[in-house]
């Protein structure tokens, strides 16, 4: 197996800079595609173990990265919780409840029998792989994962979350505390399945001050962690916008913390003095810029690592849908090339 990106997770020396991509299976290939019209929506790919495997290798054999990650999506596990969503094309995702509000109808079903696709996909892409390069699987965290619920979908101010953790503490807690006991039992399913790591997505985190973060969020994500840890898996915790978090995320012990675009590379590395391996973190859209424009992004991204281990190259984001195949490409040849020793 191409080993790079665990070596990296785990702060060992590598030949060069491990490089894979969030959202790196997705709408911007030709061939995710041609592959989605062999379902019925977007929720019925993920829900296809062989079209989901099909489209988690995509990358892999077109790009070349280090890692594949398993094609899936953050709310599937609303479903071991008694919910549905769907996925509408241009206003995102949408919760669906027996009652309403949806957080007050929570349940915690089988998470075996109800998300199978998901377990049976990494068998398949286990197999596809043949040990190629590590599979990744994902989990969304708790807090993220309550504001979907909470808020039936996405939000621009996330008023209802924030009403509900100001007003009904109590209600707020238990509500965390079913979703992470869910989640840790969804995660540890993917480790038992096969992945060989795990990136933990807090997305919507940022929306909340250190403080706040702190009283209401932090336990339950310490405690996702710290039983996740045990099992050996390398841990990547990625927040949008972390950088007022940073130290709040290094406290909860994951091996890997994914920067977005906006936090500054150096001052991260300086901040976690080689205790953890960072992960990221060009803009997305850096991918509009020249080739020569781009390739200096990148020099300049290495350079910040030039003499330290512990570094995945990423973005700070998704791939964009209207992102150049041929874009993706050079950036990951470009960091290949460039960062061989």
């Amino acid at each position: 197996m191409n080993t790079t990106f665990l070596d990296a997770c785990n702060l060992k020396e590598t030949p060069y800079r491990p490089i894979w991509l969030m959202r790196q299976a997705g709408r911007y290939l030709e061939s995710y595609q041609q592959t989605k019209k062999k379902a019925r929506d977007f929720v019925g790919l993920c829900t296809t173990p062989a079209l989901a495997a099909e489209v988690t290798l995509q990358p892999v054999d077109q790009l070349g990265v280090d890692a594949a990650i398993l094609f899936s999506d953050i709310l599937v596990v609303v479903e071991a919780l008694g919910l549905h969503y769907e996925v509408h094309p241009g206003s995102g995702p949408i919760i669906h409840a027996s009652t309403s509000p949806a957080w007050k109808s929570l349940q915690h079903l089988d998470v075996t029998d109800r998300l199978h696709y998901v377990f049976e996909t990494i068998h398949l892409v286990h197999r596809e792989l043949a040990g190629r390069v590590p599979l990744l699987g994902f989990s969304a965290m708790p807090f993220t994962l309550a504001t979907y619920i909470i808020e039936g979908g996405t939000s621009r101010d996330f008023r209802k979350t924030k009403q509900l953790m100001y007003q009904q503490r109590n209600e707020f807690y238990t509500l965390l505390q079913l979703i992470t006991e869910v989640v840790i039992e969804y995660a540890k399913k993917q480790i038992e399945s096969g992945v060989e790591a795990l990136q933990l997505f807090d997305t919507w985190a940022s929306v909340l001050s250190r403080q706040d973060y702190y009283h209401y969020v932090q336990p339950h994500s310490q405690r996702v962690c710290r039983e996740l840890r045990s099992l050996g898996r390398p841990l990547i915790h990625y927040i949008n916008g972390v950088q007022h978090l940073f130290d709040n995320v290094v406290s909860l012990g994951t091996q890997v913390i994914s920067l977005d675009w906006r936090c500054d590379l150096a001052w991260a590395r300086d901040r976690v003095a080689g205790s953890r391996a960072l992960q990221g973190n060009l803009d997305p859209h850096a991918l509009y810029l020249p080739d020569h424009l781009l390739e200096h992004r990148v020099r300049e991204m290495l350079e910040v690592y030039s003499n330290a281990p512990g570094y995945i190259v990423n973005l700070g984001h998704g791939v964009f849908p209207q992102a150049d195949p041929s874009k993706v490409k050079l950036l990951v040849d470009l960091v290949h090339e460039l960062s061989r020793h």
